[in-house]
């Protein structure tokens, strides 16, 4: 049992201090539908409370995504900037080597141009000796010397053979005796 105070108040208040008495206006006052109001209303306000404790949470897993994304993606910048710098030196790279490519292009042709005219110079020198050579021989033949020369070799051809022992003919005595 619940001890209460059923003394009167001594300030002359005019309220009833006694908690039996609070109680069963409380209850008074407060009727089933009421209960049933704030059931109601602290049933949705747990819901909404539920609600936005799932918000909070996705909300900090959005955060969390949201950093994480924000770090990806200077990663992401930066790594296209990087590529970016890497395609402007091999854009230079080649572009140099185009050009030095052009440039040994041009002394080869170059050097083979000049090949040719050697070449050409060479074939026409040639040319020209030949022809100095056949002439000269054409000279030489025409002239007294080449028959003197012609008949010299062809006798000492002649002794060479007899001095072997060797047949001649019949008339080489008389050629190797008379010229030399």
């Amino acid at each position: 049992m619940v001890d209460s105070d059923l003394t009167p108040p001594s300030a002359g208040s005019t309220i009833n201090q006694s908690p039996l008495v609070a109680m069963d206006r409380a209850k008074g006052a407060i009727t089933p539908q009421d209960t049933d109001e704030y059931a109601v209303a602290h049933t949705d306000d747990l819901s909404l409370l539920m609600v936005h404790s799932l918000m909070r949470e996705d909300l900090a897993l959005l955060r969390a995504k949201s950093i994480a994304d924000e770090a990806e993606m200077k990663n992401v910048k930066r790594a296209v900037m990087e590529l970016t710098r890497e395609r402007k030196e091999a854009l230079i790279e080649a572009e140099n080597l185009r050009k030095e490519l052009k440039a040994r292009e041009d002394d080869t042709k170059a050097a083979v141009e000049a090949k040719d005219k050697a070449e050409a110079d060479f074939k026409h020198l040639f040319g020209q000796i030949e022809g100095a050579k056949e002439a000269a021989v054409s000279d030489f033949r025409a002239s007294e010397a080449f028959e003197d020369i012609n008949t010299r070799y062809f006798l000492f051809w002649l002794r060479g053979l007899q001095e072997a022992g060797r047949p001649t003919l019949p008339w080489s005595g008389f050629l190797c005796s008379s010229a030399v």
